[in-house]
């Protein structure tokens, strides 16, 4: 039987095992402070008894809605998987203590529990979430990012088990119930399983819920809009006017200096979730800039525009292997004919091509952001560059044409990129062909048919980037 072991089910706990247990020690007041200034006097003190008063409820699967839930949670899952749970609490010794005790539990029921490898609690941030109280908007804001850095870097669920509906779970039963909203969209946003207990006052007739993935997203224009704005360090110093949609939204805090905690998860699903590969945008753009090309260009008279060629027929599914935009002169258009003509093995290098201009499209986001630039621009350039250096005739010419929905670039943002742009010729391409870089600003409005907008009329502004 082939045994499963790479699953985590994540657990956000609240205080319900309270209203069975009774934690001695402190008084009400200290039980509900910072988790920092109680632990040493008070938990490690008293973790002996608390032992003994969990061991007597060991038979208790109803203790709490944590356990309850993870209870009907193992029952539920296929015989040869193995999970991993996480327990996950805010930041007060109360919260701390119960997740403790939990853990102690199944520790106790481990001999019932074979489909789970281990129940994690332990004092460290992996488990405390730092500021996840609500006390006040501030550290709501605080304590979620924490809570989505814990779940961003212990997660990672491939397609095959999105489409099996496998891989990770969120348990959303415990815990404070101001972060399940949001929680339910990020497990949306990351296509990961969330269930919970439906009737929690009622524990023993309690239905475990399992809740499906809708096809629901951020739009794509709005993170082309607005994602460039929100990194770190450009919010640091950038005009607050230039921020007015992202408050709107609630993506900034009222200083405008911050992202909430709906900010975060945006910018997390725009830096991080977003599928490898072109969105339905960026796909658009390449029609777009075709009739460009091919109806409005002062070239249309000397070239003709072909989207999506392949550079090495014999490379054909490996990353780079591609040029977005081809031009070929039109009194020898070899790719364009094939393709009229249906003809096999349509490829710039087995055609032989010649005199051609490559163009590569590109979001600016993709040189705006860091982690970005290096996963989707350095390294699949460097992988194209080595696929044309197979061709025997190099592009006479390659144009990196970037878009944006921004109308007003923010300095720091565009001296980032500009600076991007001289290591893709510098470091990359390093003089094997000319390159230059094109900058297309899109008109999509905020409005209910902004494509529709965008389809019908031509793109206007494209303007050559200087590096100089």
């Amino acid at each position: 039987m082939q045994i499963n072991m790479k699953y985590k089910i994540f657990t956000t706990v609240g205080t319900s095992i309270t209203k069975t247990l009774k934690f001695s020690g402190f008084d009400d007041k200290s039980f509900h402070e910072n988790w920092e200034n109680n632990r040493k006097a008070t938990f490690c003190t008293n973790k002996s008894t608390w032992k003994g008063n969990i061991k007597k409820h060991l038979n208790n699967t109803q203790l709490s809605a944590e356990i309850s839930s993870l209870h009907k949670i193992h029952e539920s899952l296929k015989e040869g998987d193995k999970y991993e749970v996480y327990l996950l609490c805010t930041d007060t010794l109360a919260s701390a203590v119960c997740a403790w005790a939990i853990q102690q539990w199944f520790e106790g029921n481990k001999d019932k529990y074979t489909k789970f490898s281990t129940v994690r609690f332990d004092s460290t941030k992996d488990h405390i979430v730092e500021n996840l109280r609500i006390t006040n908007q501030t550290d709501y804001d605080s304590g979620f990012m924490a809570l989505i850095d814990i779940l961003k870097n212990k997660t990672e669920i491939s397609k095959e088990e999105k489409e099996k509906g496998e891989g990770d779970i969120l348990n959303i039963t415990g815990g404070y119930k101001a972060i399940i909203p949001i929680l339910t969209l990020y497990g949306q946003l990351r296509e990961m399983r969330l269930q919970y207990i439906y009737n929690e006052t009622e524990l023993k007739d309690a239905v475990l819920v399992t809740v499906g993935n809708l096809p629901i997203g951020f739009d794509a224009e709005k993170i082309e809009r607005i994602y460039p704005l929100l990194d770190e360090e450009v919010l640091k110093n950038i005009d607050t006017n230039a921020l007015d949609e992202a408050y709107k939204l609630k993506l900034v805090d009222d200083t405008k200096r911050k992202r909430t905690a709906l900010g975060e998860l945006f910018f997390t699903y725009a830096n991080d979730y977003i599928p490898e590969g072109k969105t339905a945008l960026g796909i658009l753009v390449e029609y777009k800039l075709v009739e460009f090309f091919n109806l409005y260009s002062e070239e249309r008279k000397t070239y003709i525009a072909t989207r999506s060629v392949v550079i090495d027929d014999n490379s054909i599914g490996e990353k780079g292997n591609e040029i977005d935009i081809l031009l070929e002169q039109r009194n020898n258009s070899l790719i364009y004919d094939a393709i009229l003509n249906k003809e096999p093995n349509i490829a710039i290098k087995e055609m032989e091509l010649t005199d051609y201009i490559a163009c590569e499209v590109k979001p600016l986001s993709k040189f705006s952001n860091g982690d970005k630039f290096k996963k989707d621009v350095r390294k699949q350039f460097t992988e194209t560059c080595s696929h044309i250096s197979k061709c025997q005739h190099k592009p006479t010419e390659f144009r990196y044409i970037v878009y944006t929905l921004l109308k007003d670039i923010p300095d720091s943002i565009m001296t980032n990129v500009k600076n991007r742009m001289v290591r893709v010729r510098d470091e990359i391409v390093e003089g094997s062909f000319p390159i230059s870089f094109w900058l297309i600003t899109l008109n999509i409005p905020e409005t209910k048919d902004a494509y529709k907008d965008f389809l019908q009329n031509p793109i206007e502004d494209i303007t050559k980037v200087d590096l100089n």
